[in-house]
Protein backbone atom coordinates (compact mmCIF):
# COMPACT_ATOMS: atom_id res chain seq x y z
CA UNK A 1 0.00 0.00 0.00
CA UNK A 2 1.40 3.33 -0.90
CA UNK A 3 1.45 6.40 1.20
CA UNK A 4 -1.21 7.95 -1.04
CA UNK A 5 -3.51 5.33 -0.13
CA UNK A 6 -2.52 4.96 3.53
CA UNK A 7 -3.60 8.80 3.75
CA UNK A 8 -6.84 8.03 1.40
CA UNK A 9 -7.86 5.05 3.92
CA UNK A 10 -7.00 7.25 6.79
CA UNK A 11 -8.77 10.34 6.14
CA UNK A 12 -12.43 8.19 5.13
CA UNK A 13 -12.40 5.71 7.65
CA UNK A 14 -16.11 6.28 7.67
CA UNK A 15 -16.92 5.40 4.45
CA UNK A 16 -17.54 2.03 3.84
CA UNK A 17 -16.81 2.13 0.35
CA UNK A 18 -13.53 2.95 0.46
CA UNK A 19 -12.67 0.97 3.51
CA UNK A 20 -14.03 -2.18 1.93
CA UNK A 21 -12.15 -1.60 -1.23
CA UNK A 22 -8.85 -1.57 0.71
CA UNK A 23 -9.10 -4.45 3.12
CA UNK A 24 -7.57 -6.85 0.27
CA UNK A 25 -4.47 -4.92 0.57
CA UNK A 26 -4.43 -5.77 4.69
CA UNK A 27 -6.34 -9.23 4.22
CA UNK A 28 -6.25 -11.83 1.39
CA UNK A 29 -9.47 -12.64 0.31
CA UNK A 30 -11.44 -10.10 2.18
CA UNK A 31 -13.62 -8.86 -0.18
CA UNK A 32 -17.31 -7.76 1.70
CA UNK A 33 -18.23 -7.13 5.64
CA UNK A 34 -21.12 -7.35 6.74
CA UNK A 35 -21.99 -4.09 9.40
CA UNK A 36 -25.03 -3.61 11.80
CA UNK A 37 -25.19 -0.37 11.49
CA UNK A 38 -23.59 3.03 9.78
CA UNK A 39 -19.75 2.32 9.12
CA UNK A 40 -17.65 4.42 11.38
CA UNK A 41 -20.73 5.79 13.87
CA UNK A 42 -21.30 2.59 15.79
CA UNK A 43 -22.07 0.37 13.53
CA UNK A 44 -19.95 -3.08 14.32
CA UNK A 45 -18.89 -5.94 11.54
CA UNK A 46 -20.19 -8.98 12.47
CA UNK A 47 -18.71 -10.70 9.11
CA UNK A 48 -16.12 -11.03 7.01
CA UNK A 49 -16.76 -12.04 3.57
CA UNK A 50 -14.55 -13.84 0.94
CA UNK A 51 -15.02 -13.47 -2.76
CA UNK A 52 -16.09 -17.48 -3.04
CA UNK A 53 -19.23 -15.74 -1.18
CA UNK A 54 -17.84 -17.56 2.39
CA UNK A 55 -18.91 -15.99 5.54
CA UNK A 56 -16.84 -15.87 8.41
CA UNK A 57 -18.98 -14.53 11.49
CA UNK A 58 -17.29 -12.86 14.36
CA UNK A 59 -17.95 -13.83 18.06
CA UNK A 60 -19.95 -11.40 20.26
CA UNK A 61 -21.11 -8.34 19.12
CA UNK A 62 -18.73 -7.90 16.43
CA UNK A 63 -16.01 -5.17 15.78
CA UNK A 64 -16.61 -1.82 16.88
CA UNK A 65 -15.80 0.71 13.33
CA UNK A 66 -16.02 3.72 15.30
CA UNK A 67 -13.07 3.36 16.44
CA UNK A 68 -9.46 4.88 14.97
CA UNK A 69 -9.42 2.60 11.82
CA UNK A 70 -5.84 0.94 13.20
CA UNK A 71 -7.38 -0.16 16.45
CA UNK A 72 -10.19 -1.46 14.99
CA UNK A 73 -8.46 -3.16 11.77
CA UNK A 74 -6.26 -5.22 14.74
CA UNK A 75 -9.28 -5.96 16.65
CA UNK A 76 -11.20 -7.37 13.27
CA UNK A 77 -7.64 -9.67 12.97
CA UNK A 78 -8.02 -10.78 16.46
CA UNK A 79 -11.46 -11.34 15.83
CA UNK A 80 -10.81 -13.18 12.76
CA UNK A 81 -8.52 -15.30 14.42
CA UNK A 82 -10.38 -16.61 17.25
CA UNK A 83 -13.47 -17.22 15.09
CA UNK A 84 -10.87 -19.20 12.98
CA UNK A 85 -10.06 -21.05 16.26
CA UNK A 86 -13.54 -22.22 17.75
Amino acid sequence: MSSDELLDLLSSQDESEIVIGNLKKFFDNIFNLEVNGPFGKGGHILSLISEEGEKLDLKGVGVNTSEQIDKWLNNMQNSMVDALKS
